[in-house]
């Protein structure tokens, strides 16, 4: 992604940032740091690439090894899995396929599975009439290019796709941390309780740990996972985390007269030192510094 592209999103989430700040000071002001976003959004997306073709497939590798990190499937019997361990950000797809299942099924499959139907999907086929075009985008594809095509189109259409999805996650996020609530998404009815527990955590300055999260929440660990992968685009831990540091600035600014170590017992932190190192790993600044 360009690096231009990266700084204009950082702008937008640092302006609506700005507002929710001039609103309402209580709330806190951030939600991630803006060094580990921008880690985040420089790291390689992933792109798979289901072509039977293996002189396209060197094609298409040429094009995104620089910027992307890609893994190819000649079929799509094993794309489920694939996506499950790969965990893709983006699948380019040919629907003419060997085997028993065709692109078609699974473009229907992905679209309408839980964990897998963000994922954006574009289809490279040689197929061209306005019929397979339209019931490959009524199956959910976000484009459809027909062979052969621009290379560069290509790349801009995936670049694009990818910029607007971390748009959305950024936006979801800056709705989930200001205040401590849920607004709508994908899995809002797991992120909500997950949030429940987590401030139920912080308000009463009892640690939890991911085992009793997902047993309360009946999913896995890995599904868990991915849910806050793919709608935050941070790690189960790092939004835990997140959220009592994000508490224990709306303490600073609220009770000024509250000593520090008393803030970090209050919110689970059992070592002043670990605190501090948090908090200026994420703020930017010491605690101390703060107040």
């Amino acid at each position: 992604m360009k690096k231009s592209l990266i700084e204009l999103i950082f702008k937008e989430i640092k302006l609506a940032l700005s507002i929710c700040l001039f609103k309402e000071f209580r709330f806190s002001t951030t939600y991630l740091d803006i060094r580990l976003l921008k880690k985040i959004m420089e790291e390689k997306k992933k792109v798979l690439v289901i072509e039977d073709s293996e002189a396209f497939q060197q094609i298409i590798n040429k094009l995104l090894e620089t910027d992307f990190q890609i893994k190819t499937l000649e079929e799509v019997t094993e794309g489920l899995d694939v996506c499950k361990s790969y965990q893709p950000d983006i699948i380019l797809l040919d629907i003419k396929l060997p085997g028993t299942m065709s692109g078609f099924d699974f473009l229907k499959s992905v679209k309408n599975n839980e964990e897998y139907g963000h994922i954006p999907v574009i289809i490279m086929s040689s197929l061209s009439s306005q019929e397979i075009i339209a019931e490959g985008l009524r199956l959910g594809a976000n484009d459809y290019l027909v062979k052969p095509f621009d290379l560069k189109n290509l790349l801009f259409k995936i670049k694009n796709l990818l910029t607007i999805i971390e748009k959305s996650r950024q936006k979801t996020l800056i709705e989930n941390m200001i205040p401590f609530e849920t607004h709508s998404s994908r899995n809002s009815n797991i992120i909500e309780t997950l949030n429940k527990i987590s401030d139920k955590s912080i308000n009463t300055g009892i640690d939890i740990n991911i085992v009793d999260i997902v047993k309360d929440l009946g999913i896995s660990q890995s599904t868990l996972n991915r849910i806050i992968k793919n709608t935050f685009g941070v790690t189960t831990a790092n939004y835990l985390l997140s959220r009592r540091l994000e508490k224990a600035r709306i303490l600073i600014f609220s009770d000024r007269a509250m000593p520090m170590k008393e803030i970090a017992t209050s919110l689970g932190f059992n070592s002043m030192s670990y605190f501090s190192k948090c908090y200026k790993d994420y703020f930017g600044l010491k605690p101390s510094k703060a107040k």
